[in-house]
């Protein structure tokens, strides 16, 4: 009876110790998530103006510089 006893209090620490962590948790996600938007939006402007460079750049369009 006193191992189940054990196992039953270890199991309640670690249920409160993941209740305390959830909302840790719950804000490192939302800033990685965050972060990750902001890499996102950062990437896509920077894309865009290469493309914009490049499509515009006359040996693009040269087919010898393609091979």
């Amino acid at each position: 009876m006193k191992s189940e006893s054990g196992t039953l209090t270890q199991y309640t620490n670690v249920m409160e110790t993941s209740c305390e962590l959830e909302p840790l948790l719950n804000l490192i996600s939302m800033s990685l998530n965050h972060r990750l938007n902001w890499v996102m939006v950062k990437t896509a402007a920077v894309l865009r103006k290469l493309s914009a460079l490049t499509c515009r750049h006359p040996s693009f369009w040269s087919p010898n510089q393609w091979f």
